[in-house]
This record gives structure tokens, C-alpha cells and sequence, in this order.
């Protein structure tokens, strides 16, 4: 009897090992989602000069911080690459001064065809994923200016009346929305794709719209901030706060951001604040209120970063402390404290009130730190004591950094002859491909004291100033002291009263 029960679970034991061996060899020839695979595989042909390196970029946290990156040495005009997809993701293709926005979901294999040079016209996919990096390709080149943001918010400015710009709004989604419907094979779209896409046009209108009062407001002298009408805001529903996967989007995060702004001022009656504590613990319970944690722990992420230098101590630290709490795996808290470290861990003093947004002589700028000129000369800060020293980290990949090139022209231009004798301005490239460096400076037209420190994110300036997301600024006094290590952005019109006030000192 107990050698028959034996020989039962024996030949039961036998055929279960049998089936999950067929079942894996299975797996395998179908692709099984358990057993899908993580990476996408793309080639390509680059037709016209070939550069001496591409780069695919992957901004992992949607603060332009550390971003992913990996860079493709070419050698002649083909190349091929596998990059890490676990979950359906916006990558972009950068190629000199270009780039080009990707869709890519686990399991793509494609190729890209492209000229350098022109590489947002005549660009084709063939391959597994090309109709989804097809439509994007054809869908920007035709609504292109409505997905920049620097140009969105000339708008904002331009604007005569919210009116004006929410009827221009409304009938471009409208033809964003024909273009998609109509689109040839939208039929196959994956659902991931299909809700990335939707995304786009709805956040599109809604983050421009509540862009519009706050961007107006920041550059007036009116102490109000201008309401929208209600009608307006009437689209806006709860499952807005919910979306979590629409953070990817450049516009979600500008709904995220100015839906937030908008509602704390609207609560203080659309009066600006005086207090940038108040308008913090405003902002945060705005945004706490409607957002779901993944884009509330986003919107306070930026807020800080942007701000840790000039919100009073204890109230950032208790803000912080609110973040770390929510952010339980260390997403944003690590980033923030990598920045504004020194701010949230400083002591308290009993009469910490604002800290002022220049500090002059914080600390000395220019020791054990060199770049390398355009000519191959080395230069250290040193050599620029006696002047004021406006810095811009940037690299030729960063899309944000190229969107500021035209604001800085615009600040260059509002000194004197005799104050420019005064300044520098700085570039510091943290690019790792000299020849990527120099393309850029040419194609942009990039006027100032170049420089460069290559490596990207391992880059000697990125060490030594600690910094860990470009575009980044600072002001150096005369006497070769940090003034202001998060310095405003050319973009900023209160970045020149700064400049004036250090060629005063």
C-alpha cells in the first residue's frame, strides 16, 4: 500500500515537472507577458555629416535631474542600441543640437532614418513600434509651437485678453484632437499610447490655461493675480488630481505645478503673497488637496528645489520632513536633499526670516576648480576677480538649457557697454563630446565666455559645485565669492535687477 501511494505522487511529480518545462519552452516562442521582455532595440541610419556621438535621453524623474543617458559613439552612419523598458516611457533621440521625441514599450525593435541637420523632417520608423513613433513625429512637426513651452508662455504675455488665448486654445485641440481621430492606423495604437496621446492635447489646454493668470501675474506689478472665469475651470474633474501615468507629459506637470499656484491663490483671495512661507503652506495644502501622492510629492519636489534657498528655514524643514514621509522609497526626498541639504539641515536661529536672494561672500568659487577654454587653454574663476560672473551650466543634450539661450541673448542686451565690461558670461559645458560642444555653440549662436568640463553627470563642475540638474545658474561678486548658487534663470526678469545690484557692490 505505501509503495503504490509512493509510485502515485511519483508519476504525479513527474508530470507537473513535465508540464512546466513545456510551459516554459512555451513562454518562450510566444512571449508570454511573465517572460516579456524589458529592453527595446533600436538602430538606424544617419544620413547627411554624422556626428561622433548620438545620445538617448530618459528623464526618469521629470525634473530634468540626472537624467538617464546614454551615448552612442558612431563610427561611419549606422548604429544600434538596446536600452532598459520596463513599462511604457517618453525617451528623446539627441543628435548635435537636435532631438527627437520617442514612445517606447517593452519589446520594440525598430529603426530610425534620419538627417542630420534636419532631423525633424523626412524622419521615418520601420519596425516594431514605428506607427506609435510615426504619429508623434508627424503630430509635433504640425502642432509644434503649441508643445514649446518657452513659446506658450510668449504667448501667455502676448495675449490680449484669457479670452484671446483660451479661444486659440480650444480651436487648436480641436484640430490636435481631427489629427489624431483621423489618424491612418490609430485602430492599432496601444492603450498605453492611446492614453499618452490623450493626455497630451487635454493637458495641453488645461496647463496653458492655468499658466495663463499665474505667468501674467509673476510679471506684473499689480499685487493681485488675475481669476478665470469658472466656465473655464468646469472641465477640470477629480480623476485630473489621479493620473499618475500622465506625469510624463511636459503639460501635465504644467497643469500639476499652476493648478496648484492657481487654487492657493485663489483661496487668499487672488492676492499675491508677501510671505514666502505663507504662500508655501498655501501651495502645499493646494496642492495636497487635489492631487494623488505620485504628482503632489512631484509638484513639492520642484517647489523646494526651486525655492530651498529663499523659504525660511523652519518651514522648509518641515516641508521637507512632509515629502521624505510621503516619498517612501526616496525618489524626490534624496534628489531635494542633494540640493538643499545645507538649507534644511542648518540651525534655526529665533529670527530666521526670509533669506535674502543674494548672499554675498557665501563662499569662495574659484579654488580647486579649472575648465577647459574653446582654444584648449585651461582657465580657472581666478582669472575673473574684479567682475561679476553670471554661470550657465548647460550641455548640447539639454532641451530646457537650449530654451533659455534666447532669454540670455535678451539679458546680455539690457546692460550698458560700460556694465558689460563689468560681467562675464560663463558657460560651463558639462558635455562629454567636445565635438557635440562646439556644434552647439555654433548652431545656437551662443555669445559669451565658453568653457567646457566634460562628463556629463561625473564632470569635475558637476563634483565640485554639487550640481546635479541643468540648466544651472550662479553669480560670482567681484571678489570671487558665490553670491547666489541657485541663480535665477536668464528667463527671470528680476535676474538683471541681481546682476545690478553685485556691478554696485
Amino acid at each position: 500500500m505505501i509503495y503504490f501511494i509512493t509510485q502515485r505522487i511519483t508519476e504525479k511529480t513527474q508530470r507537473y515537472t513535465e508540464l512546466f518545462v513545456l510551459l516554459c519552452v512555451l513562454c518562450v516562442l510566444v512571449e508570454l507577458p511573465s517572460f516579456a521582455q524589458q529592453t527595446a532595440k533600436i538602430s538606424g541610419i544617419v544620413k547627411g555629416v554624422p556626428p561622433q556621438s548620438i545620445m538617448f535621453k530618459q528623464d526618469t524623474n521629470y525634473l530634468n535631474i540626472k537624467p538617464e543617458l546614454k551615448e552612442i559613439l558612431l563610427d561611419g552612419s549606422d548604429f544600434t542600441t538596446e536600452l532598459k523598458v520596463t513599462k511604457p516611457r517618453t525617451w528623446e533621440l539627441q543628435c548635435n543640437d537636435e532631438a527627437l521625441q520617442l514612445f517606447l514599450e517593452p519589446g520594440d525593435n525598430f529603426s530610425i532614418e534620419f538627417v542630420v541637420g534636419n532631423i525633424n523632417k523626412g524622419t521615418t520608423f520601420k519596425g516594431k513600434g514605428e506607427l506609435h513613433n510615426q504619429f508623434l513625429f508627424d503630430f509635433y512637426n504640425t502642432f509644434k509651437t503649441e508643445y514649446d513651452t518657452a513659446q506658450t508662455k510668449q504667448k501667455i504675455l502676448n495675449a490680449g485678453s484669457i479670452d484671446e488665448f483660451e479661444i486659440a486654445l480650444y480651436n487648436s485641440r480641436k484640430k490636435q484632437t481631427t489629427f489624431y481621430n483621423t489618424y491612418k492606423g490609430k485602430e492599432n495604437f496601444s492603450p498605453a499610447f492611446k492614453s499618452f496621446v490623450e493626455n497630451l492635447f487635454r493637458y495641453n489646454y488645461l496647463g496653458s490655461l492655468v499658466a495663463f493668470p499665474i505667468i501674467r501675474g509673476n510679471n506684473s506689478a499689480n499685487t493681485v493675480v488675475g481669476a478665470l472665469p469658472e466656465i473655464m475651470l468646469s472641465e477640470v474633474i477629480a480623476e485630473d488630481g489621479k493620473n499618475p501615468s500622465a506625469l510624463q507629459g511636459r503639460y501635465y506637470r504644467m497643469f500639476v505645478y499652476y493648478y496648484s499656484i492657481y487654487s492657493a491663490s485663489k483661496n487668499n483671495g487672488f492676492n499675491k503673497f508677501t510671505d514666502q512661507g505663507a504662500s508655501l503652506e498655501a501651495k502645499y495644502k493646494a496642492a495636497r488637496d487635489f492631487f494623488e501622492t505620485k504628482a503632489f510629492t512631484y509638484f513639492l519636489a520642484k517647489f523646494l528645489l526651486e525655492n530651498c534657498g529663499k523659504i525660511p528655514q523652519p518651514s522648509l524643514k518641515r516641508f521637507y520632513t512632509v515629502l521624505a514621509t510621503e516619498d517612501k522609497n526616496g525618489f524626490y526626498s534624496t534628489l531635494v536633499n542633494e540640493r538643499c541639504g545645507e538649507f534644511i539641515n542648518s540651525e534655526i536661529k529665533k529670527d530666521d526670516k526670509k533669506v535674502a536672494p543674494i548672499i554675498v561672500g557665501q563662499k569662495p568659487a574659484s579654488t580647486g576648480f579649472t575648465a577647459k577654454t574653446l582654444e584648449g587653454k585651461t582657465v580657472s574663476l581666478d582669472e575673473f576677480k574684479g567682475k561679476v560672473v553670471y554661470i550657465d551650466f548647460w550641455a548640447s543634450w539639454c532641451g530646457p538649457c537650449r530654451q533659455q539661450f534666447p532669454f540670455a541673448k535678451a539679458l546680455k542686451e539690457k546692460f550698458t557697454e560700460k556694465e558689460k565690461k563689468k560681467i562675464v558670461f560663463l558657460y560651463i559645458s558639462i558635455d562629454e563630446n567636445e565635438e557635440s560642444w562646439r556644434s552647439a555653440i555654433e548652431k545656437l549662436e551662443i555669445h559669451g565666455f565658453h568653457t567646457i568640463s566634460p562628463g556629463n553627470w561625473n564632470s569635475e563642475a558637476c563634483k565640485f559645485f554639487k550640481i546635479s540638474s541643468i540648466p544651472r545658474y550662479m553669480l560670482i561678486d567681484k571678489e570671487g565669492n558665490i553670491a547666489d548658487e541657485n541663480a535665477k534663470r536668464p528667463a527671470d526678469e528680476m535676474i538683471y535687477n541681481d546682476i545690478i545690484e553685485l556691478l554696485k557692490q
